[in-house]
């Protein structure tokens, strides 16, 4: 993961979406998003200590990229709250902006492939405390995040997902998320970006590894 400090000077905007009386999903954008740090950064480090075969990073790795990825006039956050407390996330950018922190430039293989970049808008992971997974969040905040998307001109919604096929610190109950992904209506493609954090190898030791990421696309309607 690519260490760029940007600062944040963009002014803060808020979306609200109701769920249940107990949940809601609000888009953040703006200067807002910092105020987010903490808890993004917190709540990414405690979930993918579950898989640090993924992911070994600590909240000072987390910081820079979140900074890098929320500095954009486009950039927004879906955040799924509990009663007012926020308890998973999603994060968004033009695509254009997120390509840098890719270790090679994807936008060669989007034009070949017919996609324009300018009209791609970017997600990251989404991440859910697990006491509040199973309440169909993921769907709220992916439609929270496509409707922003839409609202400002981008035409396509896009994501990358990585897995380890065989790694000795692979949970042998993990499930890849490509029903979930398919569910949502996005659609697998060949192109494959290449980003590098910090891993867990199978040594047990920790290397900044370079992660294939199979790209998903889905078009926003009209």
């Amino acid at each position: 993961m690519k260490k760029i400090f940007l600062s944040l000077s963009l002014i803060a905007v808020t979306q609200f979406f109701a769920i249940t009386d107990e949940y809601q999903v609000k888009i953040h954008t703006g200067s807002d998003l910092q105020s987010l740090f903490p808890f993004m950064a917190k709540l990414t480090c405690e979930v993918f200590s579950q898989y640090p075969y993924l992911y070994a990073g600590s909240a000072s790795e987390v910081y820079p990229y979140m900074d890098a990825i929320t500095n954009h006039p486009h950039s927004a956050t879906a955040v799924a709250y509990y009663n007012n407390i926020p308890v998973g996330f999603l994060s968004g950018v033009n695509l254009l902006h997120q390509d840098p922190l890719f270790s090679n430039s994807i936008i060669p293989l989007l034009t070949n492939s017919s996609y324009n970049p300018k009209e791609c808008y970017y997600f990251s992971s989404i991440i859910i405390e697990p006491e509040h997974r199973g309440k169909h969040l993921s769907p709220k905040i992916f439609s929270a995040l496509e409707t922003y998307a839409s609202n400002n001109g981008y035409t396509i919604c896009c994501l990358g997902t990585e897995s380890h096929e065989v790694h000795p610190m692979k949970p042998e109950n993990y499930r890849t998320l490509g029903s979930l992904w398919t569910k949502l209506g996005y659609i697998q493609s060949s192109i494959t970006a290449h980003s590098s954090w910090s891993t867990f190898q199978a040594n047990g030791s920790i290397a900044n590894q370079q992660h294939p990421l199979n790209m998903w696309f889905k078009k926003l309607r009209g």
